[in-house]
């Protein structure tokens, strides 16, 4: 018997871990492109110079850096600490399975309708980070496998390992909720909006700003869009880590699912086992 889950990672081809790799860049780059075709066509087409002087040009730009690092430190912190979210589900789902499976054995219940159930639950969560199931479903999935624990209290489990398999659901359940919480925060919507006014002020300023040769005209306008475009699609990026795209373990910008796509790679092993 063969179990598929449909989250197969399709990241095996170079071309795809590079798209993946640069996608940000991509997508910055035709604002750099369009900022320094509308900078060429002022200077030398309508001849018109500007009106700041270069030195100026840097206070406006060091005053964004200060805002994009602040941004970036607030969103990655948070980054920090999702990566450890799927390793704790994986680790949580394991050990619900191994402790019911001790308490199974003991009163002669059914194996592998218990692996069933953990499997079943291990795929809904998979799907539910990559939005195929609701938050509804996923507590009602969780509050069915309690049932489970019901029957083997009821078949004469030992109290003490009972214990433990519910305090493992409710773990499970809590990790979950942090989960939901976190990517259903963004990050502060006024830091976005300064950030976004930010950047309109030093593209326009990059318009307005003199420069003394054409090579260096080129390179500053080009460059301080796309750096500035890049980080504002960044910080975005990573203010919800768990932003997965269909057929994706770990898309740019999301921690990734590995540790939980192992377990169920794992589990359905077991299952396949026991035919």
């Amino acid at each position: 018997m063969v179990y598929t889950n449909g989250f197969t990672p399709n990241l095996s081809n170079v071309r795809a871990k590079i798209v993946l790799k640069w996608r940000i860049l991509f997508q910055s780059l035709p604002y750099a492109v369009l900022l320094l075709i509308a900078k060429i066509l002022l200077v030398h087409v309508l001849h018109w110079q500007g009106f700041l002087d270069l030195n100026e040009l840097r206070l406006v730009i060091t005053a964004g850096v200060f805002l994009v690092g602040f941004m970036l430190a607030g969103t990655l912190s948070d980054y920090k600490e999702s990566e450890k979210i799927p390793g704790e589900i994986a680790d949580k789902l394991e050990a619900l399975e191994e402790v019911a499976i001790t308490l199974a054995v003991k009163v002669k219940m059914n194996v592998k309708d218990i692996r069933g159930e953990v499997h079943s639950l291990s795929i809904l969560i998979m799907g539910w980070f990559y939005r195929r199931n609701t938050d509804l479903e996923v507590h009602q999935k969780i509050t069915a496998f309690n049932h489970l624990s019901q029957e083997l209290d009821q078949a004469g489990a030992a109290p003490p390992i009972l214990g433990r398999l519910l305090i493992l659901t409710h773990e499970l359940r809590k990790i979950l909720t942090r989960t939901q919480v976190i990517s259903n925060t963004g990050f502060l919507l006024t830091g976005y909006a300064l950030l976004e006014l930010v950047i309109v002020i030093i593209s326009v300023f990059l318009l307005g700003t003199k420069f003394d040769h054409f090579l260096t005209e080129l390179v500053m306008v080009f460059f301080v869009e796309l750096l500035y475009v890049y980080l504002y699609l960044l910080i975005r990026d990573i203010d919800d880590p768990f932003e997965y795209e269909e057929g994706e373990v770990q898309a740019s910008g999301e921690v990734s699912l590995v540790p939980l796509q192992a377990y169920i790679h794992r589990l359905e092993s077991r299952l396949d086992s026991q035919n």
